[in-house]
């Protein structure tokens, strides 16, 4: 899920830089039982659910991110 993570970072600065320079600031977290598909709390941590993440296409898994 890291690399995954990362790869969309790059993707995303080199691709659509505005956006992209924001999702820097989240900082991906481990999985988390209560969250069912995709989260983001205040301070920018993310959490995916593996199973949803796993099932997303990388440019489902970027708007995600974008979300």
């Amino acid at each position: 899920m890291k690399e995954r993570f990362e790869t969309s970072r790059i993707y995303l600065c080199a691709n659509q830089p505005f956006f992209g320079t924001l999702v820097l600031n989240l900082r991906l977290q481990e999985p988390r039982s209560d969250v069912k598909t995709a989260a983001v709390s205040e301070d920018g941590s993310v959490y995916f659910d593996t199973e949803f993440a796993a099932n997303l296409t990388d440019s489902e898994f970027r708007g995600v991110l974008l979300h």
